[in-house]
């Protein structure tokens, strides 16, 4: 049942995370379309993605409190429900703005909590020899869904209402198989039972909220400078996924097909890098792995906004993706500082926090963009995974490949 159960968290895993990037890059491939047929303004696009990434934010935080409380199973359900019926009520949004930031908001609030939930899912499934791989496998999927999403953009665009309609209606595919193959976590079950039966030994503990945890002894430092390095990379990543296919369509002048070529290309290596790092972390470290993914990210996205060839861009976009590999890491790191009961969480305030302040990159970049140009801003975000990589060097050396046993939680 337990050898079963793992793989079942891997293939379910990246069923769901996949989804989860089809909604979230949806938007992106659609928004040169959904500007031109609404008449949407550079800012206002800005908007709607970052309505997107402030609900995304805030139910990280929200459903990784659910998930310690009430299980990862029944958190990852809801969060795959919420998503998945508003990005398919988008495509009958007619021409409201104001309605479309709303179920853009409400898509954002469904999909924030799925990776926090996946990553203490691999976490509590898998010896922490094989974590590493098995987290980036499974956070692999994201770069399989961004191709889904931009193949289907590619068939179906300029109608962006056909494409948010079966990509949300795509949802049910990791629901059912959840539902059916992949129980409650039997960690968190057995941590439930042994703290619910040790409530007198461990009063305080059971009376305190799992938010207040993650900021004493020497978490805090932890969850400080995770939250940091979080919002910086998820900045300049939020900046760049928004846009790069409106770059790509106005100052390089691709076609709408072309423009999904191009990042049906970048997003093949990140799925090549998933792999690559995940060798790197399990042999080097998280902490090696993701200074080396954010410098790379840094240096490929500066030299991709100077270049005006177009062929050149097509071969030089699959070597920037090879360096976005960052979110996986930081599943894998973040996942690992934490005790069982606050595990999800501790990592989904790091990355959920920094996600939320990084939802306002699409309005700021748009300001950019607007009074200089779109390549400038995105030579803007290669600045800004530099500085995500001086905040990563500021955490600990090799806590994320502690070989703590599962079964125990640290003690604060």
């Amino acid at each position: 049942m337990e050898k079963a159960l793992k793989w079942h968290v891997l293939g379910g895993g990246f069923l769901a995370y996949m989804f989860d990037a089809v909604e979230i890059s949806v938007l992106a491939i659609s928004l040169p379309s959904i500007r031109r047929t609404v008449g949407l303004s550079l800012f206002e696009g800005g908007m709607l993605a970052t309505a997107g990434w402030i609900g995304i934010g805030a139910s990280g935080l929200a459903m990784g409190i659910v998930a310690d409380t009430y299980g990862r199973r029944r958190a990852l359900l809801m969060s795959l429900a919420v998503f998945g019926a508003a990005t398919f009520a988008f495509a009958f949004s007619g021409s409201s703005f104001l309605l479309m930031l709303f179920l853009r908001l409400l898509a954002g609030l469904g999909l924030g909590g799925v990776w926090a939930i996946l990553a203490a899912y691999v976490a509590e499934t898998w010896p922490a020899e094989f974590r590493g791989r098995a987290t980036l496998w499974v956070l692999s999927s994201y770069p399989v869904g961004a191709v889904l999403a931009a193949a289907i953009g590619g068939y179906l665009l300029p109608d962006w209402r056909g494409v948010f309609m079966w990509c949300g209606a795509a949802a049910i595919i990791p629901m059912i198989y959840i539902f059916l193959f992949i129980p409650e976590s039997p960690v968190w079950v057995a941590d439930r039972l042994a703290r619910n039966s040790n409530v007198a030994q461990h009063s305080e503990e059971s009376r305190s909220a799992p938010i207040l945890e993650i900021f004493r002894g020497d978490l805090l430092r932890q969850t400080v400078f995770g939250t940091v390095a979080a919002t910086f990379a998820l900045f300049a990543y939020i900046g760049l996924l928004t846009w790069l296919p409106s770059y790509l369509a106005v100052e390089r002048g691709l076609s709408l097909v072309k423009v999904s070529h191009y990042v049906i290309v970048f997003n093949i290596g990140v799925f090549v890098s998933y792999f690559l790092f995940g060798l790197v972390a399990d042999a080097f470290g998280e902490r090696t792995a993701l200074v080396v993914s954010l410098t790379g990210a840094s240096v490929m996205l500066l030299i991709y906004s100077m270049i005006t060839d177009s062929s050149v861009l097509l071969w030089i976009s699959p070597l920037m993706g090879v360096f976005i590999v960052f979110s996986g890491l930081l599943g894998s790191y973040f996942s690992q500082l934490y005790p069982i009961h606050i595990r999800a969480t501790g990592a989904g305030f790091c990355f959920n926090v920094g996600r939320a302040i990084a939802s306002f990159s699409p309005l700021l970049t748009a300001r950019i963009a607007t009074s200089v140009s779109l390549s400038f801003a995105l030579m803007v975000c290669a600045a800004i995974f530099l500085l995500s990589a001086a905040s990563v060097l500021c955490l600990p050396k090799g806590v994320g490949r502690s070989k703590l046993p599962l079964s125990k939680p640290v003690k604060l």
